[in-house]
């Protein structure tokens, strides 16, 4: 076989060849160490193996692979060791550059055992091109090679390369002998064990290494034997790599604390992600089958970061990966692995795990990201969300209701009823505060000033109710549900609410209210109380059938099943109408329900007069007549007007209740 030369740029720097026996005693230690050129057939005993695992980062057909030959001395002691460095022969280990007599007998007595206990012996060559050699400052001006340097990188790189290979055992030892010519320089390296630690296959240690272990010896020597001169480009792209890699980093961060649209994209993101305990596990490296859409959309992210707002920065990282790569060609070979797409997965991961720390860091502090995805709602609008809300309802009722996707729309949904609850809330505290300072402004022109109070504890509850359930004092839940008991709207009173206590209070509220503005019908003050053309009693007999609905629901709730639903059914329709009257006075329907109301009102009223006459109307005639402002005559007539009018009444009542028998 030829020198080992450089070939153009695509001959690597440095290779290693590596074959696997028995151990053979001090026999191979005795070839190692030699002095004396040895024939080309001996020497090629390497190559002929079928244990031999060429560097897989050279071509097959490459010149000079194992460069023994030609060459006019094997290995000579060094002359630049210090004193307490030098030894007796040149072979050297961990720790020693040089083995002493005690050393070389502790060697060969090594190797017997391991021969004893038919281990294995890891032969390998590290050939260095005279190119590197030179370029490295390891040939001196006298022809010499610096034997320490080289040994030291090869010391240097075995800890890592025998742990890689499960070999980083006490049974473990190693040696190595450089040889040497004037234009080529290799190192011999023999590892064994004295007892077998690695895995077996069919019966016998596992031979082979692996291929990535002896790319990271070849890359760790070549680093340590590289000047600084000699890598300067590989030093400043490994730089490069470092700094844009920072900077995506550091840009994804603030974009992720600032940026709108990727604040939606990771609310999205956050709805799928399952409930783990520990957070950690929310990690690119989780590949379970309950974590693949929260992985996916989380790549599907960062993709899109990389290819925006990150895509300068990642253009520099690719081309300064490409480039490492050619240089880390040009030192192990051609055939070097790829590191460009290992590199970009590696950022990739890295970035994915960003933005799963970050939610996790914002779950730990109760954020949930509802404050950001707020924000954007409330930018839109409360017309907006309606519009929105409306079409999602839709959506959701086409969706299969145990799908992903229908359980993220039930979340945002839940979200967006939130904002619109709160939007509502301010608004109906601004609408209050605007009302009290209408009122106050009147001074002693109204009669209407306990409005002011009412008004003053609607903005109370209001603002309460904004505030989350769980950050409510004792005192202040109690409040509220004094608050709601008098002013809820009778609406949104929930039915399991609508108790008799409850009712009570609130009808006495409608009903203080009712009569202050009866009582001063003409006052300056009523137009900051109910809105212009509207009649008080509708008003306010509509919000009493409502909460008496509410409450002969409530009641026929404790009914059984089928009988409740019989029961229920009419009332909630009713119910139904009177919402739409609210928002439309000119519902046909809803003001004949208003009117047979206010005729039932009338009539229980007449329940509490004698048969033949109330107490009221002999009360009244009583006092007209102790008066003496009157006559006898007189009183007949009013008692008589009020007889006839209670006898309309019952007309009424006729002719309504044979209306509800045709129907």
């Amino acid at each position: 076989m030829g020198l080992f030369t450089k070939n153009g740029d695509k001959s690597p720097d440095i290779i290693y060849t590596q074959e696997f026996r028995l151990a053979n005693g001090a026999r191979y230690l005795g070839y190692t160490e030699r002095s004396e050129a040895l024939s080309p057939e001996k020497e090629n005993d390497l190559q002929r193996s079928e244990n031999v695992q060429n560097d897989p980062d050279v071509p097959k057909n490459y010149k000079g692979y194992l460069g023994y030959t030609d060459r006019k001395a094997a290995t000579k002691m060094e002359k630049d060791l210090e004193d307490q460095e030098k030894g007796d022969y040149p072979t050297f280990t961990q720790g020693a550059y040089e083995l002493s007599e005690k050393q070389h007998k502790e060697l060969i007595k090594n190797l017997k055992e391991a021969q004893k206990n038919k281990s294995l012996l890891w032969a390998g060559v590290i050939s260095f091109s005279p190119e590197f050699i030179e370029k490295s400052g390891l040939m001196y001006d006298d022809g010499t090679v610096n034997q320490k340097g080289i040994k030291t990188a090869v010391m240097a790189a075995m800890p890592d390369y025998l742990k890689a290979e499960g070999l980083n055992s006490p049974e473990t030892f190693w040696w190595g002998d450089i040889h040497l010519n004037t234009n080529h320089v290799h190192v011999h390296l023999a590892i064994s064990q004295k007892k077998n630690t690695r895995p077996l296959k069919n019966g016998q240690p596992k031979g082979m290494f692996h291929t990535k272990s002896i790319r990271k010896l070849k890359s760790a020597i070549h680093h340590q034997l590289a000047n600084e001169k000699s890598r300067v480009r590989e030093i400043a792209l490994e730089k490069s790599l470092d700094y844009h890699k920072s900077v995506m980093v550091n840009m994804a961060q603030r974009i992720i604390n600032q940026d709108q649209h990727t604040q939606q994209l990771l609310l999205n993101l956050q709805e799928t992600l399952p409930k783990y305990k520990d957070k950690r596990r929310w990690r690119a490296s989780n590949h379970s089958v309950d974590f693949k859409e929260s992985r996916d959309l989380a790549f599907d992210l960062v993709d899109s970061l990389l290819k925006h707002q990150l895509f300068s920065s990642y253009q520099f990282y690719q081309e300064s990966s490409k480039e490492l790569d050619s240089a880390s060609r040009e030192s192990y070979g051609q055939h070097i692995k790829d590191t460009v797409q290992p590199r970009d997965e590696e950022l990739r991961n890295r970035l994915v795990n960003l933005l799963f720390r970050d939610l996790a860091t914002a779950e730990r502090k109760g954020k949930l990201y509802r404050k950001d995805r707020l924000a954007i709602m409330e930018k839109q609008g409360i017309d907006l969300n309606r519009k929105i809300m409306d079409d999602e309802v839709k959506l959701l009722n086409e969706l299969d209701a145990k799908s992903s996707e229908a359980k993220k729309l039930r979340i945002r949904l839940g979200l967006r009823r939130y904002y619109l609850k709160l939007a509502n809330l301010d608004n109906r505290i601004a609408d209050l505060q605007e009302r009290i300072d209408g009122l106050k402004q009147l001074d002693d022109q109204t009669k209407l000033t306990p409005f002011i109070n009412f008004f003053q504890e609607q903005q109370l509850m209001a603002k309460l109710e904004k505030i989350p359930k769980k950050q409510l004092s004792t005192s202040d839940k109690a409040i509220l549900n004094r608050l709601r008991a008098k002013y809820q709207d009778v609406q949104q009173l929930p039915i399991k609410l609508a108790n008799p206590e409850n009712i009570a209070i609130r009808k006495a509220q409608l009903a203080q209210e009712e009569q202050l503005l009866k009582e001063y019908p003409n006052d300056p003050g009523k137009e900051f109380i109910i809105e212009p053309d509207t009649k008080v009693s509708e008003q306010y007999q509509t919000q009493q059938m409502i909460l008496d609905l509410k409450q002969r629901i409530h009641q026929n709730n404790q009914l059984p099943k089928e009988e409740r639903q019989k029961t229920n059914g009419p009332l909630f329709q009713r119910l139904k109408r009177l919402y739409k009257y609210k928002e439309n006075p000119h519902d046909h329907k809803a003001q004949q329900m208003i009117k047979k109301y206010q005729r039932k009102q009338r009539k229980q009223t007449r329940q509490h007069r004698s048969p033949l006459m109330s107490h009221s109307v002999i009360g009244s005639f009583t006092k007209l007549l102790a008066a003496g402002k009157t006559n006898h005559a007189k009183a007949r007539r009013a008692m008589h007007e009020r007889l006839d009018r209670d006898d309309d009444l019952e007309r009424e009542d006729e002719l309504e209740r044979r209306e509800e028998l045709r129907h």
